[in-house]
């Protein structure tokens, strides 16, 4: 497991990619919004397979979001 520290600087490197990589893009609106959808399932994966809660950073044992969006797994 990750710290809430490691995950941070993850997401924000990840954050700064996907901010280059869609301002280069050529896909319309709609195709960005949904590449955007999915990368923020994945995080909330990420996060919740790391034990912490992607809304606040939080432990999910400590999370006190009303509602958490520490993901799914399926």
């Amino acid at each position: 497991m990750r710290t809430a520290a490691e995950l941070s600087q993850i997401y924000q490197r990840s954050l700064e990619n996907m901010r280059e990589w869609m301002g280069d893009s050529p896909l319309r609106f709609d195709e960005k919004l949904g590449i955007i959808d999915a990368w923020q399932e994945e995080l909330r994966l990420f996060y919740k397979e790391n034990g912490h809660c992607f809304a606040c950073g939080e432990m999910l044992d400590g999370c006190l979001c009303t509602e958490p969006l520490e993901g799914s797994i399926q």
